[in-house]
C-alpha cells in the first residue's frame, strides 16, 4: 500500500493538471456551449485531437493507453470477484471438496457471468449521465463508513461493540441521505467563468458535427455568442429563482462535493461511535494496556520456551 502511494499521487496530481490545463486552453471556446461536445467526458480527446491530433501516432497511442487501462482494472476486478465468489460462497457453503480442475473452470465461468451483467449495464451507466462521478459518490457513501469504523478501532480505544454499530449504521445513514438528496434536489452548483469569444470552429449543422478547424465569420461568432449569452442569463436568472424559492435548513448538505464524501462519511461514524461508546458501558483504557503487556509478556515467554526447547543440530552437520 505504501509502495503504491506514490504512484497514486503523480496519476492525482496528473490528472487535476490536465483539468486544469484543459480549462485555460477553452477558456474563451468551451466545447460545451458551443455545442461541439455533449458531455464534458468528451473534452478529453477533444483535447488530445486539438493540442496533438496532426502528431503522427500520438492518437492511436492515446486511445491505446486509454483502453488498456481500462480494460487491465476490469480484469483484474472480475477475477477478483470470481476468485471472492468461489472461496467465500461456493466452497463455503456448496461444493467444500471442490477439486483444482473444477474450481478453475467454475471461476473462469463466474467472471464470465460477471463479465455479461457488466456488458449489460453498460446501458444503465449510459443513463447515469456522469458515470466517474456517481461511482465516487457510491464508494464514498460505503467506504467512507467502513474506514470510519476502522479508524475508530484503531485509534479510539474507549470505543465499544455497541458504539461501533452505530457510528456504522449512523455514518451509512446519514451518507445515503446526503446521495439521495442531492440526486433528488439537484442543487445549482457554480462553476468558473467560460465564454465563446475566441471559438474559431465551423459548424455545418445544429447537430454541431465539426467540418474544420476555421475561423468563422465574426457575424456567426457574434450570432452564436448573443444567443448563448442570452440563454445562460436566462438560465442562470431562473436557477437563481428556483434556489431561493427551494432552499431549506438541510441545502447546504445537498451541496456537499461527491470528492468528501469519504472524509465526512469517517467523520460521522467516529463521532458517532464516540458519543454511543461513553453514553454505554465504554472500555476502560487501562484495562486494555494491562490485556495487552499481559499479552506481549506471554508472547515474550514463549519465544523463549521456544527457543530453549530447539533442538542443538548433531556435531557433524
Amino acid at each position: 500500500m505504501w509502495i503504491n502511494l506514490p504512484g497514486l499521487w503523480g496519476i492525482l496530481y496528473l490528472g487535476c493538471l490536465i483539468g486544469i490545463t484543459m480549462y485555460a486552453f477553452y477558456r474563451h471556446c468551451d466545447p460545451i456551449q458551443f455545442k461541439l461536445v455533449s458531455a464534458s467526458d468528451q473534452l478529453v480527446p477533444l483535447f488530445v485531437m486539438d493540442v496533438m491530433g496532426n502528431v503522427y501516432g500520438v492518437p492511436g497511442l492515446f486511445v491505446a493507453c486509454l483502453f488498456s487501462g481500462a480494460l487491465s482494472t476490469i480484469s483484474s476486478g472480475l477475477n477478483s470477484i470470481a476468485a471472492c465468489v468461489l472461496q467465500d460462497v461456493i466452497k463455503a457453503y456448496f461444493y467444500k471438496d471442490l477439486s483444482e480442475e473444477r474450481a478453475t473452470n467454475v471461476s473462469k465461468f463466474i467472471a464470465g457471468a460477471f463479465g455479461l451483467i457488466c456488458i449489460g449495464l453498460t446501458y444503465v451507466a449510459s443513463l447515469l449521465g456522469g458515470v466517474l462521478q456517481a461511482a465516487l459518490s457510491l464508494f464514498g457513501m460505503i467506504g467512507g463508513p467502513l474506514l470510519g469504523i476502522f479508524t475508530l478501532g484503531m485509534i479510539f480505544p474507549w470505543a465499544n461493540t455497541y458504539g461501533a454499530y452505530a457510528g456504522l449504521i449512523g455514518s451509512l445513514t446519514f451518507m445515503f441521505w446526503i446521495g439521495i438528496g442531492t440526486q433528488i434536489v439537484k442543487p445549482a452548483i457554480p462553476k468558473s467563468p467560460l465564454d465563446l469569444s475566441q471559438c474559431n470552429w465551423n459548424l455545418t449543422t445544429t447537430a454541431a458535427s465539426v467540418t474544420s478547424l476555421v475561423n468563422i465569420s465574426s457575424t456567426t461568432v457574434s450570432s452564436v455568442i448573443s444567443s448563448t449569452m442570452e440563454f445562460t442569463h436566462n438560465a442562470t436568472l431562473a436557477i437563481s429563482t428556483t434556489a431561493k424559492e427551494e432552499h431549506g435548513p438541510l441545502y447546504t448538505l445537498y451541496t456537499l462535493s461527491y470528492i468528501w464524501y469519504s472524509a465526512t462519511a469517517v467523520l460521522a461514524c467516529v463521532v458517532i461511535g464516540l458519543i454511543v461508546s461513553f453514553l454505554t458501558d465504554h472500555a476502560d483504557v487501562e484495562t486494555i494496556m494491562q490485556i495487552i503487556e499481559l499479552s506481549d509478556k506471554e508472547d515474550g515467554e514463549l519465544d523463549s520456551l521456544d527457543d530453549e526447547l530447539e533442538p542443538e543440530p548433531a556435531s557433524g552437520q
